[in-house]
């Protein structure tokens, strides 16, 4: 763009210009001497440039009004009188200006498409640590309130798993808000996991429900699993098994893995429905088949109680080890139980006591009892009375009945009495 050599108000030029400049770039740039205009020229020109962004406009009626109107709430909310020249420089020149950056505005979009691509994408292949090197040049336009949710979202996401940059639960959480309450449903529902979990924030049952609910009725399959198990365990809300399943099954039926796994739960237990085994390993089995590892422990057990389908117990095991190599300490028991009996592989007592200890040191009240068994009889292990002791009794301060039985014949200093 030529400059006009013919304005001698060398402050308004700058600001002029440092409109030009945001208007381009997004960023906040700070020219000498131009506090305070320039905080108040931020607003105004955030405002301009998300207008770019959002509706590629390009008409020049359309410019001048909203030019006009800027200038206008600008000066009734900060009692500050934009200069004439400032104004019909813009005016004059902001169809030429939308029409200049309309490359500049689609390699923006282009950028958090791509951004969003690579975070959603399940090929390894994919590095996702390059995302905030690519995010990072918009930061002063994604700080915004009303910046690009989805570049918020992006950029939230690398905050939340380090993806080129330390992680940093308080940023997650800024720039999650800030895509959340422009309506992105999938930064709604992992706002919603950050006030469950107080993941940058203070745990929140209510902010919780309500953004899973936003998120939720906008049809995002996660925001409905998440308003599910809300439902189910009277969080942030009334228990309500019926809600639970209505929105289970609207999760499920998106292919969601742990939509599918909950609903089969639902099944499986008669949960704001009628109890149906074959629904439930129909919905386990989606879901383990997405390598969701808490439906391959439940598909595991359909298989070993031939519950929904026939007994097998080659495939009792193998969903139990995908379940168990994910680290479910349940999924853990049943494999070491599989190891221990031989069922669907062979009897393998070293094996066995791995995994009933990786089960017990999790906190997993069946495999502390079962860790305890194998120090009392040196099955998978060396015998040792002590740590029998100490497994037997985590167990049974868990309620285990079979283990408070057992601890009767312990003693606290020597294991068990002789």
């Amino acid at each position: 763009m030529k400059r006009n050599n013919s304005i001698n108000d060398v402050t308004d030029i700058n600001l002029y210009y440092t409109a030009w400049d945001m208007i381009i770039f997004g960023s906040n740039y700070q020219y000498p001497g131009l506090e305070p205009k320039n905080a108040l020229l931020t607003s105004a020109c955030s405002k301009m440039f998300n207008e770019i962004v959002c509706k590629n406009e390009k008409q020049e009626t359309f410019w001048k009004e909203h030019a006009q109107n800027t200038f206008k709430s600008y000066e009734n909310d900060y009692k500050f009188k934009v200069s004439p020249i400032w104004s019909r420089l813009f005016c004059n020149y902001s169809n030429e200006i939308s029409r200049i950056n309309l490359s500049k505005i689609n390699m923006i979009k282009a950028t958090l498409n791509h951004c969003l691509e690579i975070l959603e994408s399940k090929d390894p292949s994919k590095d996702k640590t390059i995302l905030f090197g690519l995010l990072q040049p918009l930061m002063p336009y994604l700080s915004l309130p009303n910046s690009d949710p989805i570049g918020q979202f992006c950029l939230a996401a690398c905050y939340g798993s380090g993806y080129g940059i330390p992680q940093n639960p308080v940023e997650a959480f800024k720039y999650l808000k800030l895509s959340a309450d422009q309506g992105c449903a999938r930064g709604q529902s992992n706002l919603g996991c950050c006030y469950q979990s107080g993941y940058g924030t203070t745990e929140n049952p209510v902010e919780a429900f309500r953004y899973f609910k936003l998120s939720a009725d906008q049809g995002c399959a996660r925001g409905q699993s998440n308003l599910g198990w809300c439902y189910q365990k009277g969080y942030g809300t009334t228990e309500n098994p019926v809600e639970a399943f209505k929105y289970y099954k609207l999760s499920a039926d998106q292919g969601f893995a742990e939509g599918q796994f909950s609903l089969g739960w639902c099944y499986e237990k008669g949960y704001g429905t009628t109890e149906n085994p074959l629904e439930a390993f129909k919905y386990y089995k989606l879901s383990a088949d997405q390598g969701f590892a808490e439906g391959q422990c439940n598909l595991g057990w359909c298989y070993q109680k031939g519950y929904g389908t026939t007994e097998n117990p080659v495939e009792a095991f193998k969903y139990h080890k995908l379940s168990a190599d994910q680290g479910v300490a349940r999924g853990q028991f049943n494999l070491g139980l599989c190891y221990q009996k031989g069922y669907g592989t062979t009897e393998n007592p070293v094996e066995a006591f791995k995994y009933y200890k990786l089960s017990a040191d999790q906190g997993y009240a069946r495999g502390q009892f079962n860790l305890g068994l194998c120090y009392q009889k040196g099955y998978g292990t060396t015998e040792n009375p002590v740590e029998a002791f100490k497994y037997y009794k985590l167990s049974a301060d868990q309620g285990s009945a079979k283990a408070q039985l057992i601890i009767n014949n312990c003693s606290n200093d020597n294991g068990f009495k002789k």
